[in-house]
C-alpha cells in the first residue's frame, strides 16, 4: 500500500491511495441503512460512507494491478 499526499494549490488538497489488491471500487458501494437498528444492519460500508462525506470528491480507478483511490478536500470558505 502506498498513501500520497500533498497540496495541489492553496485550496485543494489531495490524498491517493494505491494498493495491488483485489479490483475494488468503493464508488460503486452503496450507503449503508444508518435508520436500521444495530441489529439490522449489514457488516461493512460505514468506513466508506464516512470518506464519502469527508472528502469533496472520489475518484477511483484501476491502473494495471493497482486500486487507485483519489480523494479531494477543498479549503473551507472562510
Amino acid at each position: 500500500m502506498e498513501i500520497i499526499c500533498g497540496l495541489e494549490d492553496q485550496e485543494r488538497f489531495i490524498i491517493e491511495i494505491r494498493d495491488s489488491g483485489v479490483p475494488f471500487d468503493v464508488g460503486a458501494q452503496s450507503d449503508p441503512d444508518l435508520d436500521a437498528t444495530i441489529a439490522e444492519r449489514k457488516i461493512g460500508g460505514l468506513g466508506i460512507f464516512l470518506v464519502r462525506k469527508m472528502a469533496d470528491e472520489m475518484q477511483y480507478k484501476r491502473e494495471g494491478e493497482e486500486n487507485v483511490l483519489t480523494l479531494l478536500i477543498l479549503k473551507p470558505e472562510e
